[in-house]
């Protein structure tokens, strides 16, 4: 029956509803292709992704011919109806979701320089690395960036601890007088454990009062740094890109020599501490799939408990790390890692994110804005900034826009580039208009937009189109029942 149609892992509780005269079928919809083995629909801006019967599907494949509220409730049920408005499905007026993210925007766009939205900062620890990685992100943003050029020619590469507090006080005072108690600092850098001794001052000066985070390469991880990292709860993410053979084309020593078996080693020792860890690995062109399957299986085996499988960018400079445009053999590969892996260990990544916020994304009519529990793609357009040794802050030390320093937060925050950076987001940026993904992606790291563009707001459409491949191939294995419906976070 239509009025059964609904069989959604989000609980819709479809409600009577008051509605205007005329209903209208969503300009947003994103229906499963014709003849899917289980059909589904979700909301491109909203999500509440749903089943849905091949006849329902059907129905709302098409602009309904002009019809009443009660109309529609004669020809699915009143159940059924109630649910598709409620879930924006069909709509009171053509431009009724886009009305509403207009006053979203201006809301967020007035609230901006008080700090609202500040809610991390990520920290710099050092910008000396004792890697020489092919790709580093790092050495992109730096060529983009006079500010950047500046820093790198400075006397210090290291942050001292009386910079770092200074700046942790500055962001928990604007936090706290917008209902913040604690705020997320992270550690990065070239290789932020360079500078474990102040890393180290800051944790125990600020203890539980902050949510730490780092990303290392994970060379210098020894005992003392290992126990502290659980101590103080750090989420700690370790760099290394597959098996040996994969890794050590990219990831090298200073001297030339790979890397694999140092990292291999760290991630053994944060193990036998108990330390909860997660492994970021990067894919490129010279990734053998096949071993990166076996590559899984083994970081589990060490003790991982998360892995962040993120495509490579900012490679302008390195023509032999950028991926092709195969992008139906790539997407399917992707898709493979992704079945194989999901019920070993909790899966990300700038190319499967997409998918997953699809399925867990909701804006009903009884809701403000849109809930959604796994947050925006790029945290500088959500709750961080990016803190050098100098004291300037960036969005993210990926990026190369400057926004000031931290001896005056105030300013900072009144920028036009800040405004700009945190209004680059779900719903605001032209070049995603009537994407299948434009609620869930941001079009790529803002890095790579900055590279491959030269505007924040551009997008680099080779990796759209990748990203909107590999989410159709796992809604479709989802859809055969390949994958089971759900998220592994």
């Amino acid at each position: 029956m239509l009025a059964d149609y609904l069989h959604t892992e989000i609980s819709a509780g479809s409600r009577l509803v008051s509605a205007q005269p005329v209903v209208h079928r969503s300009a947003h919809l994103h229906l499963s292709p014709p003849g899917a083995p289980r059909p589904y629909a979700y909301h491109r801006l909203f999500g509440n992704f749903a089943w849905v019967d091949e006849e329902m599907r059907e129905l709302l494949a098409h602009p309904l011919p002009a019809m009443t509220f009660a109309s529609l409730s004669d020809r699915v049920g009143l159940e059924a109806a109630g649910t598709l408005r409620d879930s924006y499905f069909v709509v009171d007026s053509p431009d009724e979701e886009r009305s509403m993210i207009a006053g979203w925007l201006d809301q967020r766009r007035e609230a901006i320089h008080t700090g609202k939205y500040l809610g991390a900062i990520q920290i710099s620890s050092s910008n000396a690395c004792n890697f020489k990685c092919t790709y580093c992100f790092a050495d992109a943003s730096d060529r983009r960036s006079a500010p950047r050029q500046q820093i790198a020619e400075g006397a210090s590469q290291n942050i001292s601890f009386e910079m770092a507090s200074a700046a942790i006080e500055n962001v928990l005072e604007v936090a706290r007088k917008h209902g913040r108690q604690r705020i997320g600092v992270k550690f990065l850098g070239r290789e932020p454990l360079i500078n474990w001794k102040v890393m180290r001052q800051l944790l125990h000066h600020f203890g539980d009062e902050i949510q730490w985070s780092t990303t290392t390469n994970g060379s210098l991880i020894n005992d003392e740094i290992a126990s502290d990292l659980k101590r103080f709860n750090v989420l700690t993410v370790v760099s290394l890109d597959g098996p040996a053979a994969v890794n050590d084309a990219f990831r090298l020593a200073k001297s030339g020599s790979g890397t694999f078996s140092m990292v291999e080693r760290a991630l053994r020792l944060l193990a036998e501490h108990e330390t909860p860890y997660g492994v970021s690995s990067v894919i490129t062109a010279r990734s053998d799939f096949a071993s990166m399957r076996t590559f899984i299986d083994h970081v589990v085996e060490l003790g991982a408990r998360e892995l962040e499988l993120t495509l490579v960018m900012q490679t302008k400079h390195v023509p032999d790390a950028l991926m092709t445009d195969e992008n139906a053999r790539l997407a399917a590969e992707l898709a493979d890692l992704y079945e194989h892996g999901r019920e070993k260990i909790i899966m990300h990544g700038d190319w499967l994110d997409p998918f997953h916020r699809i399925l867990v994304t909701h804006k009903f009519r009884d809701e403000g804005e849109p809930v959604t529990p796994l947050g925006s793609a790029c945290t500088a357009t959500s709750h961080q900034i990016s803190l050098e040794p100098s004291g300037d802050l960036f969005p993210c030390r990926a990026m190369s826009t400057h926004y000031g320093n931290i001896l005056d937060l105030d300013a900072a925050l009144h920028t036009k580039s800040y405004q700009d950076v945190v209004m680059r987001t779900f719903y605001n940026v032209s070049a995603c208009r009537g994407c299948m993904l434009e609620g869930f992606c941001q079009g790529t790291c803002l890095g790579s937009s900055e590279e491959a563009t030269g505007d924040l707001y551009g997008v680099d459409e080779g990796y759209c189109r990748l990203y909107r491949e590999v989410t159709g191939v796992l809604l479709e294995r989802m859809s055969s029942g390949r994958i089971p419906h759900g998220v592994t976070h």
